[in-house]
């Protein structure tokens, strides 16, 4: 039979026999890799609080400071630094030093200490604080 194919037919069959082998050695390991895997997820709500120079005058730099009063009467800050107009985020509780317990809380975002907004969120659910609430004033 080899006589019939030659040297190149016989070098190409050997080829696709090789790349077959190798295929689905391949799909075999990764389909036993994925069915013994132990999945885990997380989801978490966030606040994302955003403040930005609307209309870009007056200051071309500038450091925004966000407070949060928590629940039990704590005070968390966080801070965004500021080009222009671009917007700035801080996201709760993620960049402050603590994380999402239940109750009422109010935020304030300070401009050279002048406040230029305000808001509220409720952070309501389990021992985790699955479910949020936003509220404005």
């Amino acid at each position: 039979m080899l006589r019939k194919i030659g040297r190149a037919g016989a070098g190409l069959w050997l080829f696709l026999l090789v790349f077959a082998v190798v295929t689905l050695s391949r799909q075999a390991a990764w389909s036993s890799a994925v069915s013994v895997a132990s999945w885990q997820y997380s989801a978490t709500p966030v606040v994302k609080l955003g403040i930005r120079n609307k209309e870009g005058r007056g200051l071309d730099k500038f450091t925004a400071v966000c407070v949060v009063s928590a629940p039990d009467n704590k005070q968390y800050k966080a801070q965004a630094n500021l080009v222009g107009d671009n917007w700035g985020y801080i996201i709760f509780p993620d960049d402050f030093t603590t994380w999402a317990k239940p109750g009422p809380y109010s935020w304030k975002c300070l401009v050279d200490s002048r406040e230029v907004a305000n808001g509220g969120f409720e952070f309501t659910g389990g021992a985790y604080s699955n479910v949020l609430k936003i509220s404005r004033p």
